[in-house]
């Protein structure tokens, strides 16, 4: 309902504009040949004026308190009454004021689409009419020449045949209008740091409230491992923005995938029981079907009396449908059927990648745990049993009356400070930092130098810029690449000197990091593509990559080192 408040409020001001600009133009004309109208000249100027005062007053209406739901029609009625009145004191019809009225049918176009501009074009017609028959001083003219009725009959189909083509011209405009903002509105809420439960909640509740739906309800099912998920949002929920994901018995699944020979729908119960359905095929064709049979346990799930429904699909991984329960209807059956399957088309792709991106992020999360947990077996743990082997010969040496070494102790300790150091790096690397676009430079410097303190390797850090404009979590993203490239430099290259370099070339943001170790397992340079296909580079670096939309390049020479590219498009996050 605001959307549709703030749709009027636009609408009046852009016909606010016009109205002002007509008048403005009405009486510069007049100005031109003062000898026009001839008759009741002092009153249509008086009237003319207050009609300018009056388009300057409507200038300020919309946007301000004063703005209501009524207001457009209340203004339609001022702008027919102007028109009429300046009409009949101007040699009705052919009076050069009768654009007046083409004014009122465009506005009452613009305003409610093709049924409210033929209602007022018929209206108009009417005043027209009786106007070009009737003078105001003299009551009803008897006699008229022939001509003078043809003019005013003329006149009057004129304005209705103008209300049509002006209707439906900007009926098809306004539909349009609505459709794109429903779609700039839903794919708004489509967003990766929300989360798919969020994006898909957010992208529901304005499709429902689109359509003025009691409920909406979304269920995907996940064709590799035949996992059924459930969402509904209702609008007589107290917090429709809590509803979340209900897993689903895969034994039920006939309950929301019966069979439907259609891509959308539009089903109404009948007082038989029986669901009469419209039915487009996925080339926007009416299919044959005109009836639709829903399973008895999805009638007691939700009692409904009509029904939108698509069908999504989301290439190999998810198939999925669409419920609108209850919808209230504007279009014609037919228009809707190809309206809803517009804006699932333009909705759900923009999802699908919510989707992909939450499962990305959750695969590199698996992989990083799996690294620490490697680190921490191979590293720690092997060097706790050491400690706890040299420990219980320290023990032995007690009980016999030895005193245990100086050098003993002093190992152990040495040992025990390395791994205390060792779990603060895992601690450290697990850790996702907080960072603005404004740190990210400093920080990634201030990384660069504590890895040089820490491991004795000479390390630089060079950058291009003081700031990237780049979304948060792209920048955490590039710091958790940047410290797993350090751990991997310092674990395995054997590498005395570094460099990383933040550059920012024409079309790009470009990551560079540089080492003189040992380098990787093949010689040359590999992109993403060719280090996925030979199954190369280092995993979790690749999936960090994948999940910010970069790509990836690595350089090798065994033996001297190795150089790692990381990409981002600055067209991605214009």
């Amino acid at each position: 309902m605001g959307f549709e408040l703030a749709e009027a409020e636009r609408v009046e001001q852009a016909l606010a504009i016009a109205r002002a600009i007509l008048a403005a133009a009405s009486a510069l004309a007049i100005s031109i040949d003062p000898t026009e109208p001839s008759r009741y000249y002092v009153f249509t100027y008086i009237v003319l004026i207050g009609y300018m005062l009056c388009s300057l007053i409507l200038l300020f209406l919309p946007g301000s308190a004063f703005f209501h739901r009524t207001t457009p029609v209340l203004i339609q009625m001022i702008d027919v009454a102007w028109a009429s009145v300046l009409i009949a004191r101007t040699d009705s019809p052919a009076s050069p004021f009768f654009v007046f009225y083409t004014f009122a049918v465009i506005s009452a176009a613009y305003r409610w689409g093709f049924p409210g501009s033929i209602g007022n074009g018929v209206l108009l017609a009417a005043v027209f009419f009786i106007l070009s028959r009737t003078s105001l001083g003299s009551g009803i003219v008897a006699g008229l020449p022939t001509h003078e009725v043809n003019r005013s009959i003329i006149g009057s189909t004129y304005l209705v045949l103008l209300s049509i083509v002006i209707g439906y011209l900007a009926g098809n405009e306004k539909r349009l209008r609505r459709e794109n903002a429903l779609i700039a509105r839903a794919m708004g809420k489509a967003k990766a740091e929300f989360g798919l439960t969020q994006s898909m909640r957010g992208s529901l509740n304005e499709i429902r409230a689109f359509y003025r739906a009691e409920s909406a309800v979304f269920v995907a099912e996940e064709l590799a491992s035949g996992s059924i998920y459930v969402l509904r949002c209702a609008g007589t929920d107290p917090d429709p923005d809590f509803s979340r994901f209900a897993e689903l018995d895969p034994s039920r699944r006939f309950v929301y995938f019966f069979p439907v020979n259609g891509e959308s729908w539009y089903s109404s119960k009948q007082g038989n029981g029986i669901h009469d359905a419209r039915l487009l095929n996925a080339r926007g064709k009416p299919a044959l079907d005109r009836q639709i049979e829903y399973p008895r346990e999805f009638l007691d799930l939700y009692p409904f009396q009509s029904l939108l429904g698509a069908k999504i699909g989301f290439g190999p991984e998810l198939t999925s449908r669409l419920l609108l329960l209850d919808p209230k209807l504007k279009l014609d059956r037919w228009q809707e059927l190809a309206l809803i399957q517009r804006v699932v088309r333009s909705v759900m792709p923009t999802l699908h990648n919510v989707y992909l991106w939450r499962r990305l992020r959750a695969r590199a999360g698996a992989m990083e745990r799996a690294r620490v947990a490697r680190d921490l077996h191979d590293g720690v743990i092997q060097s706790l049993i050491g400690l706890e082997m040299q420990l219980d010969v320290m023990k032995h040496r007690t009980e016999s009356g030895l005193a245990p070494k100086a050098s003993d102790v002093e190992r152990i300790q040495q040992l025990l400070r390395t791994q205390i150091k060792q779990v603060r790096d895992v601690m450290n690397h697990l850790r996702q930092p907080k960072l603005e676009p404004s740190d990210l430079v400093s920080f990634m410097s201030e990384q660069v130098d504590k890895f040089a303190t820490e491991t004795g390797i000479s390390a630089k850090f060079v950058a291009e810029m003081d700031q990237v404009q780049l979304p948060p979590h792209v920048c955490r993203e590039l710091v958790q690449i940047l410290q797993e490239a350090l751990a991997n430099v310092r674990k395995h290259s054997g590498a005395k000197h570094l460099l990383v370099r933040l550059s920012a070339p024409e079309e790009d943001w470009n990551l560079a990091i540089i080492d003189d170790g040992c380098g990787f397992d093949f010689e040359g340079r590999l992109s993403h593509s060719q280090l996925d296909e030979q199954r190369l580079g280092p995993l979790v670096i690749k999936e960090r990559v994948r999940l910010i939309h970069g790509e990836l390049e690595i350089e090798s020479l065994p033996g001297h080192g190795a150089r790692l590219d990381v990409r981002l498009r600055k067209q991605t996050y214009a």
